[in-house]
């Protein structure tokens, strides 16, 4: 069963990464995406109010950046450009409410956009690095 041949569909991006402090402005951000009740800056209260929307619709509109703190030696990437950021499709978002730092686990889905990279206009991209 030798594969011969593929075609290409793209690929699916995802990020999976731990939020240190879940009560940051943007980490609030992206668990209420989909709608909150209360303030929004200070409280975690998610309702269930846009079941059936396009996930889009709701994608941060600053979209995310994640910026390497490491200068000395250069890090590789030295930073991270997502303009469509979902909680990604059947994921679990875990509050950890011990004694401990109260930690986020999330899961993102970075679903592609138009983006100028270089000189090349509109090209098609889940994130572009720096």
């Amino acid at each position: 069963m030798t594969l011969v041949e593929a075609i290409w569909r793209g690929l699916n991006w995802r990020l999976r990464f731990r939020a240190l402090e879940f009560n940051k402005p943007g980490i609030l951000r992206i668990m209420q995406m989909f709608g909150a009740s209360g303030n929004a800056a200070t409280t975690f209260t998610p309702t269930l109010a846009n079941i059936g929307d396009r996930c889009t619709k709701f994608a941060p509109t600053l979209g995310l950046v994640l910026t390497a703190v490491l200068g000395n030696p250069p890090t590789m990437p030295a930073s991270l450009t997502a303009l469509s950021p979902i909680i990604a499709p059947q994921s679990n978002i875990d509050l950890l409410f011990t004694s401990k730092m109260r930690e986020a686990p999330l899961e993102l889905a970075l679903l592609p956009y138009s983006a100028v990279i270089s000189s090349n206009n509109n090209i098609s991209t889940s994130f572009t690095t720096g």
